[in-house]
This record gives C-alpha cells, sequence and structure tokens, in this order.
C-alpha cells in the first residue's frame, strides 16, 4: 500500500468509512438488488449450460469463473468472459495471490514493531502480482467511471451520490471498487463452494433442500431470484454454510480509539488492533449455548449472534 493510497471502505477509519458507506448504501438496497436479478440469473444460466456440456467439472474452479464474471459485470460494467471461454481471465489468476497477499499482510501486521522485518518473508512473486493486481483494477475503474451510463450494477447508484454530494477521486473509485469487486467474487464462491461441501457430507440435510426445491418448483424457469428468497430451508442452508465456513477469515479492521477502552472487562490501550474474532463469533459462541444446555430455538440464537456481532462492531 503506497502513502498516497487512500483508505477503503472496510478501513478503521471512521470518517472515510462513512462516506463510502453512503455512496454505495443505495448500490444494495432492495430497489436495486431486484433491479440487478435479471443479470445475476444471466450468469447463471450460463453457468448451468456450461456445466451440461461436461461429464465432470471443477465445481469450485467454475463457481470462480461465474462469480468473478458476475463481479465484473457489476462492479466495472463488463464480464471476464471466464464462463465463455472457459477459463480464469488474468485479473481473475492475479485476484487468488491477491487474496494470499492480503492474508499475509494482515496477520503481519498484528505483530508491531516488528511486522516491518516480517513483511520480507513475503514471497516477492506474491508482493509484485498484488500490485500488479491494484493497477488493472485502476485502471477498470477508471474506464467504468468514465462511461455516462445508467445499468443495474453496483456503480451507477454509488456514482449518482458521489458526482451529487461528494465526488470521489480515481484512487478512490480504484480501490473501493476493488474491494467490492472482491467481496462479490472470490468470498463469495469460496462461501459457495464451502456449502456445497457440507451438503454432500450431509446427505439429510441434501435430500430434504432437493425436496423442497422440486416440491416448490415444476420447470427450471421458475426459478428467479426472486422467487427463491422466500424458501426457509434453503435459506438455512445458507446462513449455517457461511457460520461453518466464513469466506472471511479475519476480522474486520477495529482499532482502539484514544485513551484507551476496555474489551471484555480488560483495559486495553489506545493504537491496539481489536477486530472481532471470527472463531469467537462463529464457532465458540454456538459451542457455548450447546454445552449449558440452553433450550433455544434457531431464531432466539440468530437473534443472539446477531447481537454479540452488533456489540462486537463497536469495539
Amino acid at each position: 500500500m503506497s502513502p498516497d493510497e487512500p483508505n477503503s471502505i472496510v478501513n478503521w477509519h471512521e470518517g472515510d468509512h462513512t462516506r463510502y458507506r453512503r455512496a454505495f448504501a443505495n448500490s444494495f438496497s432492495d430497489k436495486a438488488l431486484r433491479e440487478q436479478a435479471p443479470v445475476v440469473e444471466r450468469y447463471v444460466d450460463l453457468f448451468i449450460s456450461q456445466l451440461k456440456k461436461r461429464k465432470t467439472v471443477d465445481l469450485t474452479q467454475w463457481l470462480n469463473y461465474l462469480l468473478f464474471d458476475l463481479s465484473g459485470d457489476l462492479t466495472y460494467g463488463e464480464s471476464w468472459g471466464c464462463l465463455e471461454n472457459g477459463k480464469a481471465h488474468p485479473w481473475v489468476e492475479i485476484a487468488s495471490d491477491f487474496g494470499k497477499g492480503l492474508a499475509l499482510i494482515g496477520a503481519i501486521n498484528t505483530y508491531p514493531p516488528i511486522d516491518k522485518l516480517l513483511r520480507y518473508i513475503i514471497p516477492r512473486r506474491i508482493l509484485q502480482r498484488s500490485m500488479d493486481h491494484r493497477q488493472l483494477s485502476l485502471s477498470q475503474a477508471k474506464k467504468r467511471i468514465s462511461r455516462d451510463i445508467d445499468r443495474p450494477d453496483w456503480v451507477t447508484p454509488a456514482k449518482k451520490y458521489s458526482d451529487q454530494k461528494d465526488p470521489f477521486t480515481d484512487k478512490e473509485w480504484g480501490i473501493n471498487l476493488l474491494v467490492i469487486a472482491f467481496a462479490g467474487s472470490e468470498t463469495t464462491a469460496s462461501a459457495i463452494t464451502a456449502t456445497f461441501r457440507m451438503l454432500v457430507q450431509h446427505k439429510g440435510v441434501l435430500h430434504r433442500l432437493t425436496t423442497e426445491i422440486r416440491d416448490t418448483f415444476q420447470k427450471e424457469a421458475d426459478m428467479t431470484v426472486t422467487s427463491t428468497a422466500n424458501l426457509p430451508y434453503l435459506n438455512a442452508v445458507i446462513d449455517e454454510g457461511l457460520r461453518l465456513c466464513p469466506p472471511v477469515v479475519i476480522g474486520i479492521p477495529r482499532v482502539v480509539p484514544e485513551g484507551g477502552d476496555t474489551i471484555c472487562d480488560q483495559w486495553v490501550p489506545e493504537g491496539v488492533s481489536a477486530p472481532p474474532p471470527p472463531f469467537f463469533l462463529f464457532f465458540f459462541f454456538f459451542f457455548l449455548l450447546y454445552t449449558l444446555r440452553i433450550s433455544l430455538s434457531f431464531s432466539t440464537c440468530c437473534l443472539l449472534l446477531i447481537v454479540a456481532m452488533h456489540n462486537n462492531a463497536y469495539i
């Protein structure tokens, strides 16, 4: 990260986070998601048609093709062509090493002041490919922002807000579109892949889910973003898949404010990195409920988890 690079929407800086969140809020509203539904369905149809042409497939690979193409369309205004060509675009290939680079840097940053020395252990190839990925993403972002078009995607609502109330710089667009494009592709594909793996390992769950879907829809064309939204067991499978296999394995950046603060009855000095631990949120919390033999409905457990996550969000 260069000294002049702006913060992104996932950074701990509250002022910048608020600016970006306001701009992108309408991109993920119910209205925007309904408008984006045909785009999602078009790529899913292409994904299914490609799978039907093949006797065997690497589902992990093809799910990445699907999500990267969709994310590219919604972020940069054009697909990467992975589904059509049956192979990864260079941006997609670099994204894998980009993710590794982020994970390594994130881990190293938790050990100041020796983090400056530990950075030298990161393979140069990964660092270089991460920088290449950022440059390519910045170029794509400039290209998309320069196009004055109104289309169902994640950029159009944010650009309207930015143009009217809070203009973004090219670098601010670049870093935030990169974060959103990555969040909407590799992490989503990882979550779906993990959920599929859990389904084939639990035949009873797979059977119940299959029964719900086949009892609800008479033909494939009836399955849309809207029509599948209210399937209770499908949504429960998705929620549980995200809990057991969270694609974001590190906590959201949180830094103790000036003057220090108390976390879980422990005094923590200012400047300390204190992200909420995913292991506690997704595993230990549910394990604790089980060991205490608390008789709670699933909805109550979910409510308690949300409260726990909400409290951690302000740490």
